[in-house]
């Protein structure tokens, strides 16, 4: 890994020194251990630059989803630039559908968080006073209530410049959902300057579909945050 890091995707399929964006592979379901997805976004905040985690979860099927539990305490929160990427699924695919009809995105990886935050208040994925990080592709659900604060998805602290696009929060991967994949909220920012959907160019690869959420779908606590382009 001795390229420079200068945050732009190498052409290479592994990392190697011709890559100059750390890719960093989560390759299991497991809620810890080796190649898990904490264990990625641990390694991830150790490595200075914009890093980018891909979802290599071996299956058979190109329609099978992939669930990562969170069971034994809340993942680690992000703290150095990052791109997750639940779209590098094997399967997955961005929607592709207008404005107004039915979402056709393809969700193959999903974040079951049904651990409650000791002391309080995040849960699911959380970032805090990070830079232009991207989260997509990702169901996210199951946050319990444990205090206000409660999100699948959290932008904290001085943080700017980071999207939320192409997820589906509160529901499963196939667009559904009952009481289990109830988010107590569903995403929320208290930063400056952050997009829950597309940005400036419309873009319907970026629409996020937010729903059953126990108390607010979105909350806005800071300035000039964008919210366009969700359902």
């Amino acid at each position: 890994l001795g390229a420079t890091n200068n945050g732009t995707l190498g052409s290479s399929g592994g990392v190697d020194a011709s890559d100059p964006l750390w890719a960093l592979r989560v390759k299991n379901t497991a809620d810890s251990g080796s190649e898990s997805l904490r264990e990625v976004i641990t390694n991830a905040n150790t490595l200075a630059g914009l890093n980018y985690i891909d979802f290599s979860i071996q299956q058979a099927n190109p329609a099978t989803v992939s669930t990562i539990t969170v069971s034994t305490s809340a993942l680690p929160t992000i703290s150095d630039a990052v791109i997750i990427d639940g779209y590098s699924a094997f399967g997955s695919l961005p929607n592709s559908a207008p404005f107004g009809s039915i979402n056709n995105a393809q969700i193959r990886i999903e974040v079951n968080a049904p651990v409650a935050v000791a002391g309080g208040s995040f849960g699911g994925i959380t970032l805090e006073n990070v830079n232009n990080s991207v989260i997509k592709g990702l169901s996210v659900y199951g946050v319990p209530s444990n205090g206000l604060s409660a999100r699948g998805i959290s932008i904290l602290g001085t943080s700017t410049n980071n999207s939320i696009e192409g997820c589906f929060i509160g529901l499963y991967a196939n667009g559904t959902f009952d009481v289990a994949s109830r988010n107590y909220n569903g995403i929320g920012t208290n930063a400056n300057n952050n997009t829950i959907g597309w940005n400036i160019v419309p873009d319907v690869s970026k629409f996020n579909v937010i729903a059953n959420s126990v108390f607010q779908g979105i909350t806005i606590g800071g300035d000039n945050s964008k919210v366009q382009g969700n359902y």
